[in-house]
């Protein structure tokens, strides 16, 4: 539903409402933190401790926080009705929802390198950097008649405005090598730098 209606997105992003009201732009724009996109960010996210609970376990948060990032990515594409708005409409323009996700993507990465315990912040690094990854390398065959998906380029470039390039520097000059995951770890954050 996310990758098909931009009014879906606008719902997502303006959870928790009272049922029955219809979200409006401004539900969601105003505050500029969106519950849902919190939660996912904050708390699903995050591939947690390198096998802390068992490969069973560690897989299970791995294929969690995969989910999470698609339900993010979806709120990031254009969706196939996009040529056919009506100015009727009230539908969010998807460039305002991907900087407020973005904005808020980039303050998760700024919060996590404030944790504590080194494995719950290298697991949360490493989501947040396969989210990052994941928006720029997105490929999505919407059903749209633009040549090019131009979706990745335009994450690309508010991530720049945003900085992504010094916060995931940063991050990399806080990685402590005694990690046992570290290959992982680094080479998550890498592979967006590489896009940018």
């Amino acid at each position: 539903l996310l990758f098909s209606y931009d009014q879906c997105k606008l719902a997502f992003l303006a959870f928790p409402k009272r049922h029955g009201q219809i979200p409006t732009n401004k539900d969601v724009f105003a505050r500029s933190r969106s519950s849902a996109l919190n939660f996912l960010l904050s708390e699903m996210v995050n591939f947690g401790p390198f096998a802390a609970d068992g490969k069973e376990g560690y897989r299970r948060r791995e294929q969690l926080c995969s989910e999470a990032i698609n339900t993010i990515v979806a709120l990031c594409v254009d969706s196939p009705s996009a040529g056919k708005k009506d100015a009727s409409n009230s539908v969010p323009d998807v460039m305002s929802i991907r900087k407020l996700i973005l904005e808020s993507l980039s303050r998760a990465v700024k919060d996590a390198a404030s944790i504590e315990s080194v494995d719950a912040r290298f697991g949360k690094i490493t989501g947040l950097a396969e989210l990052c990854n994941r928006m720029l390398s997105l490929r999505v065959d919407n059903g749209t008649s633009k040549p090019v998906d131009d979706t990745p380029m335009h994450i690309a470039k508010i991530m720049l405005e945003k900085n992504f390039v010094a916060t995931l520097t940063h991050v990399l000059a806080d990685v402590d090598f005694n990690y046992p995951n570290v290959r992982n770890l680094i080479s998550s954050v890498l592979r967006p730098l590489e896009y940018l």
